[in-house]
């Protein structure tokens, strides 16, 4: 029988993309999966969006937080409920290519050297296409982490074990805009490795100008955090410097702001 795949969305006042979203794993070319999608205590017509979708698939089981947890807690809960001995990731305004689901879990059933696999994706926001992304590195290593994640978190499927072995998102003050980073630095820690596929295979819907716009206050999150994993990861005391990069690099994108 092939392997169930687990798709995990979450989902906040979601009620413009979610339809969309949900239709793209619906029509995927691989069948055998079954999608969680946690209502993160919705305001707005989600719940009711839920309500209908669920009726008219099986396949999609719908949680309901009674307040808001925020992303990484609601993947939590979502993967503590899944059955797949694979887990997929897609945020709820997101969209994929019909093969996602089938050639993720090819790459990753058939290579044993890794635990988790990403692909290339484009990012988009309502004028369109503005950057497709490649990946550069098929197979990174710890050291790749010090400039920054190697992987697409929302691009990615991981085997639910290795997941479930680690406890998920790490839920604290410092990971509220870096959840992705830190779990898949506590994944190499615990020594379980990804690689990337070059296929173009999802879609980041993503304002253009939306990093340009982040808080200095998550820069200094993103420091703690790389500080914490990159002593697990005994990248310290060589790359220090690399701890404190979010720093210039927020003052960079802030002046090329100012400049457009």
């Amino acid at each position: 029988m092939e392997p169930l795949v687990s798709v995990v969305i979450t989902v906040y006042n979601g009620e413009r993309y979610l339809e969309n979203c949900v239709e793209c794993i619906l029509n995927q070319s691989y069948r055998n999966f079954e999608i969680l999608i946690c209502d993160d205590c919705s305001t707005d017509r989600t719940p009711e969006i839920l309500e209908r979708l669920s009726k008219q698939d099986s396949r999609i089981h719908v949680l309901t937080n009674h307040s808001n947890l925020k992303a990484g807690a609601s993947r939590n809960r979502c993967i503590q409920e899944s059955h797949g001995q694979y887990i997929m990731i897609q945020d709820s305004d997101d969209v994929c290519e019909k093969n996602r689901v089938e050639r993720l879990l090819e790459s990753l059933v058939n290579d044993e050297t890794v635990q988790f696999v990403s692909s290339g994706y484009y990012m988009f926001d309502e004028k369109g296409i503005y950057k497709t992304i490649v990946p550069k590195i098929e197979r990174p290593e710890k050291e790749d982490f010090l400039f920054t994640l190697p992987f697409c978190h929302a691009a990615s499927m991981f085997e639910a074990d290795c997941l479930k072995a680690i406890g998920g998102y790490r839920i604290s003050k410092e990971t509220r805009r870096s959840q992705d980073y830190d779990m898949f630095m506590r994944l190499y820690a615990a020594g379980y490795r990804g690689k990337n596929i070059k296929d173009i295979l999802y879609g980041y819907r993503v304002d253009k100008e939306a990093i340009r716009r982040r808080k200095f206050r998550y820069r200094i999150d993103e420091c703690k955090i790389r500080y914490q994993r990159f002593k697990q990861l005994g990248l310290l005391p060589k790359g220090f410097l690399y701890v404190l990069k979010p720093i210039p690099a927020y003052f960079v994108q802030l002046l090329k702001g100012n400049r457009g």
